[in-house]
């Protein structure tokens, strides 16, 4: 990055810049380029100078050593005589080397001199500088009212050449970022974990299935968890925000505990997004989303971001929290998007140990237990067959009980017998 000043008014003239001025300024500039002619040396004739990338140097001790090394981005030019200034002027190839002379000393202003003359006695008043610098500030940067220098964009913010004023550089839409090869901004595959009142969820054309012009969603569910699991964040707590919709009938409440769907369409950049605007700061965790019954408008990946508020609003963004991509796309499926910091996923995976072990644990206690229920099966087994035996036992004994009863009566007969034969000879006797 680096610092732009005011030109140098005859090589600001001889750039052809005296055609803003108006015929009034340049009647004024040619008549004192005409009363400077005489201490002005030219070194070349206009016709046979090739213009060149040129840029107009505060020069130090280490910028000389710095054009001499062939190495090195930059060299001097080869037509000025530089000796009687604090500046040199330096020829790159592209804007690229400049920024890179530009990082160790201050940029004065670039020189497209078609005549180059010597402007080492020139005095110019401050006003008289401000007033005919009309060399546009580069891309990306701004003319500065209170420091009168070419001042760089905010960070993320991109600008025409000739800005005039910091309302003149533009903020990249929220999900993107500024990209210098392709001066365009860009989806950005950046996240970081905040915590804000505002929250939505964003996507772009590229992720939408197949209708490229609306994505459509039935119900959206924040979480104050990882697992989305327990109550939601209440919607109460906020209002519905989103890109666009197609109409009454679709708007973002219908997604938020409301009947209907929300149909909606990008905003003026040509994105896609829906959230929730909270009263205070919402900490989410998780988000649920159900897609529409029809297929066609769901989004293959999701961006979910958070407003950051500053105090320049310039500087205000949206920020991405977390990126989701495989999401389901069939109709009327459920996808769950867990943000898994890496504090929490450190959590998660000593929660996912200890639940392993308690698993082991159980089962452990389970295999123990059924180890101990066969051993008291086998012992109830081998009782059950000593019983089976005994009962055996006992019927024979039973059954023997029963035979030498039966023989005990037929001896009791033949003892009554006996004794009535007895008493029947004492009394013979």
């Amino acid at each position: 990055m680096f610092t732009v000043k005011n030109p140098l008014l005859l090589l600001l003239l001889s750039s052809g810049a005296e055609s803003k001025l108006g015929e009034t300024g340049k009647d004024w500039a040619r008549t004192l380029i005409e009363t400077e002619q005489d201490q002005a040396n030219v070194w070349s004739d206009g016709s046979s100078f090739i213009p060149e990338e040129r840029y107009i140097v505060k020069t130090d001790a280490v910028l000389g050593v710095q054009m001499a090394d062939s190495s090195h981005v930059g060299r001097f030019a080869t037509d000025i005589d530089t000796s009687g200034v604090e500046w040199d002027v330096v020829v790159v190839n592209d804007v690229d080397e400049v920024e890179e002379i530009g990082k160790d000393r201050t940029i004065i202003d670039q020189d497209r001199a078609r005549f180059p003359i010597s402007v080492k006695t020139e005095d110019i008043l401050k006003e008289e500088q401000r007033r005919l610098h009309t060399l546009p500030c580069m891309e990306n940067m701004y003319a500065s009212a209170s420091t009168g220098s070419c001042e760089s964009c905010p960070e993320n913010n991109f600008s025409n050449i000739g800005s005039t004023s910091i309302n003149d550089c533009q903020k990249c839409p929220g999900g993107t970022l500024y990209d210098n090869s392709s001066k365009l901004c860009a989806v950005s595959s950046e996240y970081a974990e905040f915590g804000s009142k505002r929250w939505r969820l964003w996507t772009s054309a590229m992720h939408l299935v197949s209708d490229r012009w609306a994505w459509d969603v039935e119900e959206i569910e924040f979480y104050n968890n990882t697992h989305c699991a327990g109550d939601k964040i209440p919607n109460s707590l906020g209002t519905p925000i989103d890109s666009g919709n197609a109409g009454p009938s679709w708007v973002p409440e219908n997604a938020f505990d409301g009947d209907g769907v929300w149909g909606g369409r990008p905003d003026a950049d040509g994105y896609f997004w829906i959230g929730m605007k909270y009263q205070t700061d919402v900490s989410v965790k998780c988000v649920r989303i159900l897609n529409v019954p029809w297929a066609d408008k769901s989004a293959t990946e999701l961006r979910v971001q958070v407003f950051i508020e500053n105090a320049n609003p310039w500087e205000n963004s949206w920020e991405n929290v977390w990126i989701e991509g495989n999401l389901h796309t069939s109709a009327n499926a459920w996808n769950k998007i867990s943000f898994l910091y890496e504090d929490d996923q450190d959590d998660q995976d000593d929660q996912d140990d200890q639940d392993d072990q308690d698993d082991q644990d159980d089962q452990d206690d389970q295999d123990d237990q059924d180890d101990q229920d066969d051993q008291d099966d086998q012992d109830d087994q081998g009782l059950g067959l000593g019983l089976d035996d005994q009962d055996d036992q006992d019927d024979q004994d039973f059954q023997d009980d029963q035979t030498l009863g039966i023989g005990l009566d037929d001896q009791d007969d033949q003892d009554d017998q006996d004794d009535q034969d007895e008493s029947a000879d004492t009394d013979k006797s």
